[in-house]
């Protein structure tokens, strides 16, 4: 006999099953979301991530929750992703983002809670570093999947790539 045979012969074990089942995973997500110093970026306040101003030349770490692009020091400032292939000696930017200019209008007037589910806050746009005005593409496309793969300069191999967690 089957899982499925059991259920269908049980209905109340069954829902008593799933029941628990959500119970735990909520408390996994309540229990990871509550950990200082970690969270879901856009989510959970006091979450860092990395924002440039210069086309990715330089970065600096900022509340996560910020939607990009937004104004910093009267320049405009971009997420940026940032990668190491050296355990930290040097790093370097793989690519910025934003979020679609329409979609951040929408996404302004919700609570942060409410983004993370909203259609518009997949509506990222992306670009390479230190390209200047090179036209942003959406993610999703080819194009995006290519600028967004990080590539370890200085012939370092990628199997030591690294996310740089912003502090």
């Amino acid at each position: 006999m089957g899982i499925r045979d059991t259920m269908n012969q049980n209905p109340k074990v069954a829902v008593a099953v799933v029941g628990v089942v959500m119970v735990v995973a909520v408390g996994l997500l309540v229990a990871q979301l509550r950990r200082p110093g970690e969270g879901v970026p856009g989510l959970t306040p006091g979450v860092k991530e990395w924002f440039t101003i210069d086309d990715g030349k330089t970065w600096f770490a900022d509340d996560a929750m910020k939607l990009p692009p937004f104004e910093y020091q009267g320049k405009t400032a971009y997420r940026v992703r940032v990668w190491t292939c050296d355990g930290g000696k040097t790093t370097f930017a793989s690519h910025l983002e934003r979020i679609n200019p329409e979609a951040r209008a929408r996404l302004e007037q919700m609570k942060p809670q409410q983004r993370i589910i909203s259609p518009e806050y997949r509506m990222i746009e992306v670009k390479p570093p230190l390209r200047g005005e090179e036209r942003w593409v959406p993610v999703g496309s080819r194009q995006a999947e290519e600028i967004m793969t990080p590539r370890c300069p200085h012939g370092h191999t990628p199997e030591n790539l690294q996310p740089v967690p912003a502090q």
